[in-house]
């Protein structure tokens, strides 16, 4: 079809919901008490090039790998670091049940690892059969487009049909939104919380100034003493200044203790984000002590302008 830049049928599309996991054995290797597992997944000969899935060492399936071939596999990365450190695990065999029996699949290349679930995925060993050798009832039709892949929908279903129109055709999505279903809930989650964040922020701002303030002219008549007996009003700014940011200081470290300590509860809602993020502590921090610095400046600021006379009146 014009457009279609591949096309590759695969037993279950990272992010649809579906997939399976498989016990497996390496021939040639003792056994342990471990029991090994990896996520266990049939693709055509298009697929890693239609998802864009690198190929690292060894080949992809052919059209050779039919179903009187020799069974074959294909690894991920982390399945080959792991179990054949520093060493190539082409043309190493394992052992997968097949039903009630188990066939013996030679290993004939290491592809990118990728996310199945959820971007949250943790890492794990993945094995790739061949489509060709593992037939299923069910399987879904990956479709790489040169533009909006949306638009080429009804024009896929129409190739389908022209070659079986009694083949059913369902759930026509981009990848796209199937990775954003996957992080709805989670990307919620952490708009709702940043959203309170921001408003926790703003609380704390006008608190601080509000303190800070009333607590720089409940100080105008000691202002206006020391005013009265020769001190400078720069000098008083800098006394005024270093004590409400000596409070700010303090109120700073208990607060980005707690956020340290703390922080390891939102890391669930954030992808490859720390949540002791250096960043967002410091301008945090720094918003904080702008603040503090304009709530003790322009309150001492004001009081060192007044006339000492009226400052020792001031109530």
């Amino acid at each position: 079809m014009p457009g279609v830049r591949s096309a590759s049928l695969v037993r279950a599309l990272p992010f649809s919901g579906n997939g399976g996991s498989t016990n497996f054995a390496i021939v040639g290797r003792a056994r342990t008490e471990e029991q090994l597992r990896a996520r266990l997944n049939t693709v055509d000969t298009e697929y890693f090039r239609t998802m864009g899935i690198p190929l690292q060492k060894g080949r992809t399936f052919s059209d050779y790998d039919r179903q009187d071939a020799p069974p074959v596999a294909i690894i991920n990365r982390y399945m080959a670091d792991r179990f054949w450190p520093g060493q190539d695990p082409v043309g190493q065999r394992i052992r997968v049940p097949e039903g009630r029996t188990t066939i013996e699949a030679e290993i004939i290349g290491v592809v990118g690892d990728t996310k199945h679930y959820g971007l949250d995925d943790p890492d794990i060993s993945y094995i790739y059969a061949s489509q060709a050798q593992n037939f299923h009832i069910f399987n879904a039709l990956a479709v790489r487009t040169e533009g909006d892949a949306i638009k080429l929908a009804n024009a896929v279903r129409a190739a389908v049909w022209a070659v079986d129109p009694e083949q059913p055709v369902w759930k026509i999505r981009t990848q796209e939104s199937l990775i954003d279903r996957s992080v709805g809930l989670p990307r919620f989650l952490a708009e709702l919380m940043g959203a309170y964040a921001l408003v926790a922020l703003l609380l704390a701002a006008v608190g601080i100034y509000g303190v800070v303030s009333y607590n720089v002219a409940q100080r105008t008549q000691e202002i206006g003493v020391r005013l009265a007996l020769g001190a400078r009003p720069g000098d008083l700014q800098r006394m005024v200044l270093r004590r409400g940011l000596l409070l700010t200081g303090i109120g700073l470290a208990i607060g980005l203790g707690g956020a340290l300590a703390l922080g390891r509860v939102v890391e669930t809602l954030l992808f490859k984000t720390d949540a002791s993020d250096p960043l967002t502590l410091v301008s945090v921090a720094v918003l904080v002590l702008v603040v503090a610095v304009s709530a003790c400046y322009i309150p001492a600021r004001r009081a060192t302008r007044l006339h000492p006379l009226i400052a020792l009146r001031y109530e």
